[in-house]
């Protein structure tokens, strides 16, 4: 009796031992899971960080590039609008010339028909003189 209960006693122990040596490898690979979780875990907010900072990072670039490009159309649109003014401020200076140079040749060819027509009047004055003697 004494021997079956120390049997039982053996047995009891054995599985006390096992159960222990169980929970210690379980309490083990638990303790490595949620350390490896942990790790992961980690990792995952320093890339989330590491994202934010790369996408703040690109929306400022962004940002300066839209803004560089809408003061360069700013600037070529000034620039445009000084070309035209300039181009009709040669058209207008153009025009003027041509009128003046119209009026010039019309001054010209009449001073030029009053100048025929005094030649004209002095050869027949000439031609009348000529003919009475």
């Amino acid at each position: 009796k004494h021997t079956l209960e120390q049997h039982f006693q053996d047995q009891l122990e054995k599985l006390r031992v096992r159960e222990q040596i169980s929970l210690s490898s379980f309490q083990t690979k638990s303790h490595q899971m949620m350390k490896e979780e942990y790790e992961k875990r980690q990792k995952y907010m320093r890339d989330r960080e590491e994202l934010k900072a790369i996408s703040l990072s690109f929306l400022r670039e962004k940002d300066l590039f839209t803004k560089e490009k809408t003061m360069e159309e700013e600037r070529m649109k000034k620039r445009e609008s000084e070309i035209h003014a300039h181009v009709l401020s040669l058209q207008h200076e153009l025009e003027n010339i041509r009128k003046k140079h119209a009026h010039d040749l019309f001054l010209y060819k009449k001073e030029q028909d009053k100048r025929i027509e005094e030649e004209m009047k002095e050869l027949n004055r000439s031609r009348c003189l000529l003919t009475e003697n």
